[in-house]
């Protein structure tokens, strides 16, 4: 990939440039596994993330002094973003069947291909508020793909099943992927312009060939013959028939002149009547002379189509201009109105999981607090027991005490506990129900060395569940 010319200048392409084949079909062996296929590549991509975020934080810092990205994180970045381009459209949208390359290489054979301007002179202040002034085109470019998202299962059914996506769905996902494209290459401050195309190119006005592409010369356009602009007649032998000026009608002999006569012309076959067509002045060394009007013009060839150009090296026709159909233009709507009702559906259940997670949280702050609250009152009954009550008194204490952890353990049970707290809850569980055990065996020990063995074990397993009791409420509040 070559530097772009600094836009004072030259005018190179602003935004990143998309090309790709058109829907051919697929292999249905590999539309199965495909994302098995592209696993290495995921994990590829990963590592790159990290080297791509190291590198736009040095880039950022030279960009916002300099106006320009380096010359060497940019070509980096540039190629990253064309081979997440390739891995999406492989992986993800099923726009090609062709493995991709590991190579960070331009890949222009391959069916998706990318040009990504390098060295672009860049705004100062653009560059600071860079990822704020991104923010509309991310949202725009995530709500479209989530919305693809919520229909990936049945695109890959329809791919599995015909072997070939539809070209309707093949325009749409071609089009949200060079917007995303773009979104990330501006982000990335390797463009100035900001993203655009999620719904395709303007369609080119009738009978106008496509522009010329960066670095291609304009296509040389002949005048068909015929055309009002110039005729071509075709030549006329001299001794097969003299020539005879169109507006003279065939049959009638022309004019006798002094200096030379005009040899007899032969009779001509009858035509159709010509309107009459006044001679104009002109010299007999002029141009061959138009052609009469019976004649009738070549329809001119019909105009290349505007969003196809052709690979001079394999001869497979690309695309590069997006010129969605309507069928097109209403899956990208219908998509993006997924996306939104994806997110607000996702947004909804995590309000409601938020809710549920401080229900439970004040829950177990409430039966936590009970517990502590009976917990003291055994500490308190004890040493009364310890002075005057004797062994019969800590029994009743030990009962009551009992008793608390029992209702604790049913408020425990008795919560919906989210997935990450599960275990958890099911450790306190454990816990509360060997401290009852052990409260009970308590209960009915009359020996002290026996009773102080059992109620060491106890203050044990309380420290134990203050931990986990913790432990719990973390899990639950996602800590």
């Amino acid at each position: 990939m070559t530097m772009a010319p600094d836009e004072s200048t030259e005018h190179p392409p602003r935004v990143a440039e998309f090309s790709l084949e058109g829907p051919r079909r697929q292999r249905r062996a590999t539309v199965a596994f495909r994302l098995l296929l592209a696993i290495p590549h995921f994990a590829y991509l990963f590592v790159l993330f990290i080297a791509v975020g190291v590198a736009l934080v040095v880039g950022w810092f030279a960009a916002l002094f300099t106006g320009r990205l380096p010359a060497g994180i940019a070509t980096f970045v540039a190629r990253f973003i064309g081979y997440l381009a390739r891995i999406y459209g492989y992986s993800f949208l099923l726009l090609t069947d062709e493995y991709p390359s590991f190579s960070l290489d331009d890949d222009h054979d391959y069916p998706i291909s990318v040009s990504v301007p390098e060295g672009m002179r860049l705004n100062r202040w653009s560059v600071l508020f860079r990822y704020f002034l991104i923010l509309p085109a991310s949202i725009a470019g995530s709500v479209a793909l989530a919305g693809y998202s919520v229909i990936a299962v049945l695109v890959w059914l329809i791919v599995f099943v015909s072997g070939r996506l539809p070209t309707s769905l093949f325009e749409a996902e071609a089009a949200i992927l060079r917007y995303v494209t773009r979104t990330y290459a501006f982000a990335f401050m390797l463009t100035s312009e900001y993203p655009r195309g999620m719904f395709g190119d303007p369609a080119l006005a009738p009978g106008l060939a496509r522009p010329p592409a960066p670095g291609e010369s304009a296509p040389e356009v002949s005048t068909p013959e015929g055309s009002p602009t110039e005729v071509s007649t075709p030549e006329v032998s001299t001794q097969e028939r003299p020539t005879v000026a169109p507006w003279i009608v065939p049959s009638t002999p022309a004019p006798s002149s002094p200096v030379e006569s005009v040899p007899e012309v032969s009779p001509v076959p009858e035509v159709s009547p010509v309107p009459e067509v006044s001679a104009p002045d002109v010299s007999t060394s002029e141009a061959p002379p138009p052609v009469p009007a019976w004649t009738s013009a070549p329809t001119p060839p019909p105009p290349l189509s505007p969003s196809l150009t052709t690979t001079a090296s394999a001869g497979v026709p690309r695309i590069t201009r997006l010129v969605l159909s309507k069928a097109a233009k209403r899956i990208i709507v219908v998509l993006l109105v997924l996306g939104v009702g994806s997110y607000v559906a996702s947004g909804s259940v995590g309000a409601f999981r938020v809710r549920d997670q401080i229900t439970t949280i004040h829950k177990l702050d409430d039966n936590y607090q009970e517990l502590n609250q009976a917990s003291q009152k055994f500490v308190s009954s004890s040493q009364t027991c310890a002075v005057s009550g004797g062994i019969t008194c800590l029994h009743a204490a030990l009962i009551q005490f009992q008793g608390a952890m029992v209702r604790y353990r049913a408020e425990l049970r008795s919560l919906s506990l989210p997935a990450q707290a599960v275990d958890e809850g099911q450790q306190l569980d454990d816990t509360t129900s060997q401290i009852i055990d052990s409260l009970g065996r308590l209960a009915i020990i009359d020996d002290a060395a026996s009773y102080q063995a059992e109620a060491t074990k106890v203050q044990g397993l309380l420290n134990d569940f203050d931990q986990q009791e913790a432990a719990l409420r973390d899990a639950v509040a996602g800590r």
